[in-house]
């Protein structure tokens, strides 16, 4: 298994995202982690989807099972839940909704972690008892003040885009001991310089495959 390796919503090249064969596939290519994004519906269904809306239908304002007819591959946090034994997750929550869903899961999943770009949706999961320490608060546009942010809520780690990992924010962050986890690198020139920098960084990617034999 690969600890830093995280797989962006499953094997997503190989897969359709966020399915049971995207997550299956991505636990055959050694990822350490499995990054996976929860939505709510109306009718309180927690699902595993990345996009606001499912065929033009926003799914916090639709019930699950009209949903379901759009996409028939569409996936709950429960039906995760039975399905998988011992893989381990990023699971990004979408809304502050999300929190009284994820927290039960990720107390249960205990080497799982938490992140989003929303703080109160992290919070909120603090308060559903899950400890601020797993939690990732991501980058939201340029990000000047997410540093001081994520200390001021006691977040254990930040999500960034590999775009703004300067050396001076590298530094800072690493200083403040937060950890972190970097998103989308899709090619082993990117990923080696990160794996430089510290081991203990996690990289989030939709070509596993090609990250898969680096050390």
């Amino acid at each position: 298994m690969k600890p830093w390796l995280v797989a962006h919503r499953g094997a997503s090249y190989f897969e359709k995202e966020n399915t049971i064969a995207a997550i299956k596939r991505a636990a055959s290519f050694n990822a350490g982690y499995i990054e996976i994004d929860i939505r709510v519906t109306k009718d309180n269904v927690a699902v595993l989807y990345h996009d606001a809306s499912v065929g033009g239908n926003r799914i916090s304002r639709t019930n699950f099972i009209e949903l379901k007819k759009l996409d028939t591959d569409l996936l709950t946090l429960r039906e995760l839940d039975q399905a998988i034994t011992t893989e381990r997750f990023f699971v990004e929550l979408k809304s502050k909704k999300s929190a009284e869903f994820v927290a039960p899961f990720l107390k249960k999943h205990t080497g799982s972690f938490a992140c989003s770009f929303l703080p109160n949706a992290l919070l909120a999961l603090s308060k559903h008892g899950v400890d601020k320490s797993r939690m990732y608060l991501a980058q939201h546009g340029y990000p000047i003040k997410i540093i001081e942010n994520t200390q001021k809520h006691g977040f254990g780690g930040i999500s960034m885009s590999k775009w703004f990992l300067a050396p001076w924010s590298y530094y800072r962050i690493k200083k403040k001991g937060l950890r972190l986890f970097i998103y989308t690198v899709n090619n082993k020139s990117w990923a080696r310089l990160l794996l430089y920098l510290s081991k203990d960084i996690k990289i989030c990617s939709d070509r596993i495959d090609l990250l898969k034999d680096l050390d």
